[in-house]
């Protein structure tokens, strides 16, 4: 699975958050999909891997420890699909796909999260 298909798949399971893709080259570290939801904004950050390890940018690791709430990494992996909040980032780093405590592990669940927001 490649970011480009996860982000696809993420818009449509979830189609009442409004999506905004962001392909940033100069504001590195800057999360991939701002989402807007119940009239708040958030943020996501959008990984994809074959195996359980994570590629995680410091810049993007600096993003996740600044902002603790209302920041997500969305991680694809072959077939499976979980959600994390940011401050799981040491967890991620450490565990990968295997981190305990994701929000969600299917896309149901992560639908009824978010539109609980």
């Amino acid at each position: 699975m490649k970011e480009k298909d996860l982000y696809k798949r993420f818009v449509k399971e979830t189609p009442k958050i409004l999506h905004h893709r962001i392909e940033n080259f100069i504001g590195v570290g800057f999360p991939d999909d701002v989402l807007y939801i119940n009239n708040k904004f958030y943020t996501c950050e959008l990984k994809c891997t074959d195996h359980n390890k994570i590629k995680i940018s410091p810049f993007q690791i600096s993003f996740a420890m600044q902002h603790p709430i209302g920041h997500y990494f969305l991680i694809g992996h072959k077939k499976e699909v979980k959600i994390f909040e940011s401050k799981s980032i040491d967890d991620l780093l450490k565990d990968g796909f295997k981190a305990k405590n994701p929000i969600a592990t299917n896309w149901k669940d992560i639908r009824d999260y978010l539109y609980k927001l």
